[in-house]
């Protein structure tokens, strides 16, 4: 076997599969879709943008064991540095939640 043949095996086996990028793109769309139109949050949102491994379209398969994907979604608002950060995600969280069912605050960024 070649090496290039190698090689597309190997993105084969980790390239999330068509079912896979549809099913993320249907997530995160609704996501941007509902804070962009609630109507107590709608005004405080600038943009909304993907970022990190889904943007650059560098995302691997999920892990059969856990089936998580990782879409990292930027939400810009016109709070400044002088509004309570807790206050602000505290808020998005909230509202995340009047949505889905299960929502976890991530510690580290």
């Amino acid at each position: 076997m070649s090496k290039e043949k190698d090689f597309e095996n190997f993105l084969h086996n980790i390239e999330p599969s068509k079912t896979t990028k549809e099913y993320i793109s249907s997530i995160q769309n609704n996501l941007r879709e509902f804070l962009e139109s609630k109507e107590d949050y709608k005004e405080k949102i600038k943009e909304t943008f993907l970022s990190g491994s889904y943007a650059k379209h560098t995302c691997i398969r999920p892990s059969k064991y856990d089936g998580k994907t990782d879409v990292d979604i930027i939400v810009v608002t016109n709070y400044t540095e002088d509004d309570d950060s807790k206050e602000v995600l505290d808020e998005l969280y909230n509202i995340c939640k009047d949505k889905y069912s299960k929502v976890t605050k991530q510690s580290r960024s």
